[in-house]
């Protein structure tokens, strides 16, 4: 229900829906791609929807890109205890790793999952201390610890600055485009008649999202028209192991498409200054297990004479 002087949700939905589905498009698992794509959307009027990857029962973010399997024989229950669906992915070696190749895809993963919940519609909510790495040695159930297992180190914060500071502008960045949490739920239809649907999926072809059970990525275009905002964002979604191809929708005459995060790289999100410009190119290649956002804006070479001009 909604109160109806503030129009604001009195009461909010929280299940592993979301946690499921972001979780095992995260890890890969064909026939994933459609239950994400209608989860990121999610809105109801009436009800407030709270997204989530991770929750105090269960793992951790370090743990859940870490461990294959739970580890709970410390809570003395043979090991009975704590769920056994946790659709989890160690990136390739089980537990903590001295290997560069894998804190570089761990790192990664992670930051995927943060863009999944704070690029998603519903209302998203944040374990603290897997902003910066806190692990729990793979324990999904630890309720019965006080101790250093489930004791928070905010000291890690330093060492895993890189991490906090990308959640940070995140968060920033979610805060500073309304069409990323809007009051009501996007129609992926064009009400307003401005030549643009409030949101559009798409593949390798422009308007054409293929969910397909095979596919690992698309693209979603929201139109700032439908949050008085100006402007365009793009977000590219590759879960597979390889590089993809989306297609990019023509923008407003005077504007392209310009690359402003990236989770591929070490610092996720670009100055303007090294922002890419796509110019009047129609394709993107997504790199591997990314979540790559696009804005679309005024053309940067158009930009930068105007400035010089002024």
């Amino acid at each position: 229900m909604e109160n109806e002087k503030s129009g604001k949700h009195l009461i909010a939905q929280s299940n592993d829906g979301f946690l499921a589905d972001g979780r095992r498009l995260l890890k890969g698992d064909a026939g994933s791609l459609e239950g994400f794509g209608w989860r990121l959307r999610q809105n109801p009027a009436g009800c407030a929807q709270i997204n989530y990857m991770t929750n105090h029962d269960g793992f951790t973010l370090m743990d859940l890109v870490s461990y294959n399997m739970k580890y709970n024989d410390a809570n003395g229950e043979m090991g009975r205890d704590g769920s056994d669906q946790n659709f989890s992915w160690n990136c390739g070696e089980e537990g903590p790793s001295g290997k560069r190749r894998i804190a570089q895809l761990r790192m990664r993963q992670r930051k995927n999952a943060y863009a999944m919940m704070l690029l998603s519609q519903g209302t998203p909510m944040l374990l603290a201390g897997d902003e910066f790495g806190n692990s729990q040695l793979g324990n999904n159930n630890p309720w019965c610890h006080d101790d250093e297992l489930t004791w928070l180190d905010w000291s890690h914060t330093k060492a895993n600055r890189s991490l906090t500071d990308f959640v940070r502008n995140l968060i920033a960045f979610r805060r500073a485009h309304r069409i990323l949490h809007p009051d009501a739920q996007l129609q992926c239809t064009d009400y307003l008649s401005s030549g643009f649907p409030d949101l559009s999926y798409h593949s390798e072809r422009a308007w054409y999202g293929d969910l397909r059970n095979s596919n690992l990525h698309m693209g979603c275009m929201y139109s700032g028209y439908y949050a008085a905002e100006e402007g365009f964002l793009y977000i590219a979604w590759n879960f597979h192991w390889e590089e993809q191809q989306l297609a990019l929708p023509i923008l407003p005459a005077g504007s392209s498409w310009r690359r402003v995060m990236d989770t591929s790289l070490p610092e996720s999100f670009l100055p303007e200054e090294e922002q890419e410009d796509f110019g009047e190119s129609r394709m993107f290649t997504a790199p591997p297990r990314s979540v790559v956002i696009l804005e679309g804006k005024e053309k940067l070479q158009k930009k930068q004479e105007a400035k010089a001009a002024g």
